[in-house]
């Protein structure tokens, strides 16, 4: 099987990640024969988006997030 790997970078996103992760991991993903990942690169965000998508990926398998490096 394929693997597809869907980047998004965010910062400040906490109003919208949700949202995002949800529409694409319960209802886009599994209309795709693909193994389907989303990598989410935050950018040291001050409004808890890290913790929403940290939380996501407890959930969700398809969910991982890095942070950009502050150099």
């Amino acid at each position: 099987m394929n693997k597809v790997v869907i980047v998004m970078p965010v910062w400040n996103e906490a109003e919208n990640i949700k949202r995002m992760i949800e529409e694409l991991v319960k209802r886009e993903f599994p209309t795709i024969d693909a193994d389907m990942q989303l990598l989410v690169v935050d950018n040291h965000s001050t409004d808890g988006t890290t913790q929403t998508v940290e939380s996501a990926s407890k959930t969700y398998r398809h969910v991982h997030i890095i942070q950009q490096d502050k150099s």
